[in-house]
């Protein structure tokens, strides 16, 4: 097997050697050596396709990588705002709930300074000048504790404006979210809508509490009010009790001095004795009642110090809440940190999308320039395709008119045999018109294999333009789909922004709400002050009251009043008391309703999961079709590899088999070589042709030749080993002038140089050689001096 394919070596060397004319040989030989160009050439194109298709799935490959990386980062800021989105619904939430609880503070507060003031009552019965440093203790807490319009002020200011922002940030999300409006949101747009319902329904929840918390400040004004009443009620009851005290001194001194003068008296006042007795008994029965009454009001003290202690526990949550806030505080000012550092990252990564995209514009500009050039090429391809038809058309004519000519020579050459001379050059000249019809024909199939490969180059440069437009649309369509994303971006910059802007609202209502707990809490010491000093006077007053027994015996009518005056006060207890248990349950359903609304949320994230599970799973889909169209390409390249490497195949077995018919048609019409030195000889010479056959030679008429002369001058000098290095020297030179093909071969490329002048070794009958580009390629040529 020889290297062009399927052509068996042997029989083709014997042809070329067999046959007599060596012009014939020569053409042959010139046609196998193109036959090998063509196939290199198809092996070239075949190369550059394959590398082509490989830097095309290398960009492809790189693309798609920016692509998953780009949609990771939106995940990732997608997230982020989703947290800071939650961030700020908490803390919305969580301001309300630190109003209340500010509140039941106060009213709680306002509940221990109403325990202290029935504590300084029942002081009161006892010692008057306790009561009244007591009711001027209670004055200074009232005092200290925020009036009513005051607070209805500043809960007004501050859910109307907290109410607004929520409203006005809702609205802009809204309204930015239908300006987005499109196919592919319109799910977060339906889920965004329920958020809105679901915020609107809180913040009725919040207007409600609003006015429920109006409702408590009332109350506690009114209780401010009654406490007054109560100060006043207490001081009249004072003065009353001083008089009575006045009275009953005044009445002491006078049965004393009665008991004196009925002792200094005669019998006959017995009677009136007999009444002080009894009169005496009935108060000893009264002190009696006293004494219960003590135990009874020693119980009432033992309860009012349970609620203290109650009081105080409520105080140290009061202040574990308060520690709360402030750890509350810290963490939002670590959020706003952290949300400071993500926005300047959105900036960074909005800085990249617009370089991407100015890249991004070049690229397709640079595409735009090659379709240009393509297509220019692709007009210049189809000129010179109608201007090698037209050259085809007059090669074809010149074939007619040389075959007239070959006609009109066998005529002549018949005519005049008997002139051996005219004949022998007749058959010169009829050699020589073979050999320009077989170039002719030669070129007549080169012409067409150009129009064919003109051809074929005109539907690949077609289809790389349609693959060049199909590229551009896919590149606007990422261009459009990075300025949506790029919007997208900026209206959720501007999001941040708002955010941190209602942060920065916040912030001095987090100072005044932590300015009122300080306050709470310095009223806290203030009263847990009082409460001491008032539980020291209880104690001296039962110490004075176990003295002052036996001097209160005549007091029913004051004990009277005194014990319809605590009955009021219980009352009053009671009802102080089933108050705050209403107010603990209303505490109780707003319990409840952050357990629902926390729920709401949770459901909210678990819808935010699933629909991250959810593009996640079309992520991973179009991985899988990303792969499959590889998958897809990579067939369709290895098919069409096929396809040409067929073709190829297919049209080099039918240029043997027609060069075969026509060896073997011509073998058939010469005469057999018998075996011997001569058959030998030509062995020699066909080993020799097919060792330099695979040198490129530039095509073209041999008629200047003396080929059996130039064939005796150069076989003995290529015979000789190095011959044909040198001469492949020589080509890679690329040396264009006119070189000594003898001195070129023997003694090395860079001899035998004749430019314009004379050989300086051959006078005459010099054979010289040159380089020449023809077809983008370096051939050798040939001519004879």
């Amino acid at each position: 097997m020889s290297e062009f394919g399927d052509i068996p070596s042997v029989v083709i060397d014997t042809a070329i050697g067999e046959l007599p004319d060596q012009r014939k040989a020569a053409t042959i030989r010139r046609w196998l050596v193109q036959a090998h160009e063509k196939a290199t050439d198809k092996e070239r194109e075949a190369y550059n396709k394959e590398r082509q298709a490989a830097q095309a799935l290398q960009e492809f490959e790189s693309q798609r990588s920016r692509l998953e990386e780009m949609e990771k980062d939106l995940e990732s800021r997608k997230a982020a705002l989703d947290l800071e989105h939650t961030r700020i619904a908490g803390v919305a939430e969580r301001l309300p709930s630190g109003l209340s609880k500010t509140l039941e503070g106060a009213s709680a507060a306002m509940n221990q300074t109403m325990g202290s003031t029935s504590e300084s009552i029942e002081a009161l019965k006892n010692e008057v000048g306790e009561v009244t440093k007591n009711a001027s203790g209670i004055r200074d807490l009232v005092s200290a504790l925020p009036s009513r319009s005051t607070l209805e002020e500043w809960a007004n200011s501050q859910d109307q404006g907290r109410f607004q922002s929520i409203r006005a940030f809702i609205s802009e999300s809204m309204e930015k979210l239908k300006a987005q409006d499109t196919s592919e949101q319109s799910a977060e747009l339906e889920q965004l809508r329920i958020k809105y319902e679901t915020q609107s329904h809180e913040v009725s929840k919040l207007e409600g509490e609003k006015k429920a918390l109006d409702k408590e400040v009332q109350s506690l004004g009114n209780r401010d009010r009654e406490s007054l009443i109560v100060i006043t009620n207490l001081q009249a009851d004072r003065s009353s009790r001083d008089q009575t005290i006045s009275t009953l001194e005044g009445e002491k001194e006078s049965l004393q001095q009665e008991l004196e003068s009925l002792r200094s008296s005669d019998s006959g006042k017995a009677v009136e004795l007999n009444q002080l007795r009894s009169r005496c008994r009935v108060m000893e029965q009264e002190v009696s009642t006293l004494r219960k009454d003590k135990t009874s009001l020693g119980a009432e003290v033992e309860l009012l110090r349970s609620s203290e202690r109650e009081s105080s526990s409520k105080l140290g949550d009061l202040r574990a809440e308060c520690s709360a806030k402030s750890q509350a505080i810290a963490d939002l000012q670590g959020e706003k940190e952290v949300s400071e550092h993500k926005l300047q990252k959105l900036r960074e990564l909005h800085g990249e999308s617009v370089k991407m995209s100015a890249q991004l514009e070049a690229q397709l500009s640079a595409s735009e320039q090659e379709v240009r050039k393509l297509e220019q090429r692709n007009q210049d391809l189809v000129g010179k395709a109608d201007g090698l038809q037209t050259e085809n058309s007059k090669l074809l004519q010149d074939v007619s008119h040389l075959q007239t000519q070959r006609v009109s020579l066998e005529e002549k050459a018949q005519g005049f045999n008997s002139l051996s001379e005219e004949h022998e050059e007749t058959r010169k000249l009829l050699q020589d018109a073979n050999v320009e019809i077989g170039v002719l024909h030669n070129r007549i199939k080169r012409r067409e294999d150009e129009c064919e490969r003109n051809s074929k180059w005109r539907e690949e440069v077609r289809e790389e333009n349609t693959a060049a437009r199909d590229a551009l649309n896919a590149k606007e369509t990422y261009i459009r789909d990075l300025e949506s994303r790029i919007t997208l971006t900026e209206a959720e910059q501007e999001e941040l922004v708002a955010a941190r802007s209602r942060l920065q609202i916040l912030e001095p209502e987090l100072g005044h709400v932590r300015e009122l707990l300080e306050q709470e809490t310095d009223a806290r010491i203030r009263s847990e002050q009082d409460r001491e000093t008032l539980n020291q006077n209880i104690v001296q007053v039962t110490q004075d009251m176990s003295s002052w027994n036996g001097r209160y015996t005549s007091l029913s009518e004051t004990h009277a009043k005194a014990e319809e005056a605590l009955g009021k006060q219980l009352d009053a207890a009671h009802r102080d008391l089933g108050e705050q248990w209403s107010k603990n349950e209303e505490l109780q359903t707003q319990l409840t309703t952050v357990t629902r609304e926390l729920g709401a949320k949770d459901l909210e994230m678990a819808n935010i999961e699933g629909q991250l599970a959810t593009l996640q799973r079309e992520l991973q889909d179009e991985r899988r079709r990303v792969d499959e169209v590889e998958n897809v390409g990579e067939n369709v390249k290895s098919i069409l590899e096929t396809l040409e490497s067929t073709q190829r195949l297919r049209k080099e077995l039918s240029d043997t088999k027609s060069l075969l018919k026509e060896a073997e048609e011509r073998l058939i019409a010469q005469q057999a070589i018998g075996q011997g030195f001569t058959s030998e000889l030509a062995k020699m010479y066909s080993i020799l042709a097919e060792s330099l056959s695979d040198l490129p030679t530039a095509p073209g008429s041999n008629g200047s030749f003396r080929m059996h002369y130039v064939a005796t001058r150069i076989a003995p000098l290529l015979i000789v080993p190095g011959a044909k290095d040198n001469l492949e020297a020589f080509l890679r030179r690329k040396s264009s002038n006119w070189h000594c093909f003898e001195q070129v071969v023997s003694t090395g490329p860079s001899h035998g140089d004749v430019g314009q002048g004379k050989c300086s070794k051959h006078v005459t009958g010099c054979i010289l050689v040159c380089v020449v580009s023809y077809g983008g390629e370096d051939l050798l040529m040939f001519r004879e001096r």
